[in-house]
């Protein structure tokens, strides 16, 4: 945890819920209230709202700090518009959950004059570096701050992976030839696929799979089995330290497809004999909060976390 300080004339890039009345009123009530005090701009990708200009991706990965005006999805949606980029980012819901977006829309204006006071914090939370190569080439690189999913797709036949851990073993004794990496075999799944969980994002797809809740300061990743074939796949706690190969070993030839999902927002097919590499991202994620709201009232207060029902 550390103190968020905004300069005059910070830049501040909004990246919110498209369609939505609500949000663009909300833009307007903060540029006619704090327009003197930063410079507002919206995100690309994006509808340009009045006089706000929008932004090419080089200068919103260059922003002072985000608005995520939505929910969970724009606030995911606006990391990945970020692309690895540590901008921090303050979240306000528009609807009635919000786990990543806890501010409600009806508090924004107070909570942004407590912003620019100075009166937030940023915590670091963990970002996960996703690689796909196919027949050995690089297809795709994405950060994800929530999960990584990676699925059967709409086939009703079941996808068959093979997980292992990469070790990197050049401080080690062993001998030159094996200093590059080693591979550990942790399982095979087959099932409907599998969840890679950053602590962040423990308590959306991780948890309805019966995964487990982390808390969002572990350096942990959760390894979630989807509806696996399997009494004795269960879900799988490792350090963040950990780097994991995922081999798609098999699909059904008939739809030979399925799918890889990142924070919910990015969808790529994967087919048979593609490869997954997935570790901790060397950027961190800082989200803004305010320090007299912790993790466990948050709980508390979107899952009824312990209630008797």
């Amino acid at each position: 945890m550390k103190p968020l300080y905004l300069a005059k004339n910070a830049s501040v890039s909004i990246v919110y819920r498209g369609n939505t009345p609500k949000a663009v009123t909300l833009i307007k009530q903060l540029v006619q209230a704090f327009s003197g005090r930063v410079q507002f701009s919206i995100a690309p990708e994006q509808k340009g709202i009045e006089n706000l200009k929008v932004l090419s991706q080089k200068q919103f990965q260059k922003s002072d700090m985000i608005l995520a005006i939505g929910g969970d999805g724009t606030y995911l949606r606006a990391n990945q518009l970020l692309k690895g980029a540590s901008v921090p980012i303050l979240g306000i819901h528009l609807g009635a959950l919000g786990f990543l977006t806890p501010i409600r829309h009806e508090q924004a204006l107070d909570t942004f004059k407590v912003c620019l006071d100075g009166q937030l914090v940023l915590l670091a939370r963990t970002q996960i570096l996703v690689t796909l190569k196919r027949a050995k080439k690089e297809i795709l690189k994405q950060y994800s701050i929530n999960d990584v999913i990676i699925e059967r797709g709409a086939s009703s036949h079941l996808i068959d992976l093979k997980i292992s851990g990469l070790h990197n073993l050049k401080n080690s004794h062993i001998s030159n030839t094996q200093r590059s990496s080693d591979t550990q075999l942790i399982t095979y799944s087959k099932g409907d696929g599998i969840i890679i969980s950053t602590p962040m994002g423990s308590t959306a797809y991780n948890l309805a799979a019966g995964g487990p809740i982390l808390h969002p300061d572990s350096q942990v990743f959760a390894l979630t089995p989807i509806a696996p074939h399997s009494l004795t796949l269960r879900p799988l706690v490792l350090p963040d330290t950990s780097q994991l190969k995922i081999a798609v070993h098999s699909l059904n030839k008939l739809s030979s497809k399925g799918r890889l999902v990142i924070d919910g927002q990015i969808v790529c097919p994967i087919k048979a004999s593609d490869e997954l590499f997935i570790k901790k991202a060397t950027q961190t994620h800082w989200l803004i909060r305010d320090p007299h709201v912790d993790d466990y009232t948050i709980l508390r207060e979107k899952l009824k976390f312990g209630e008797r029902i």
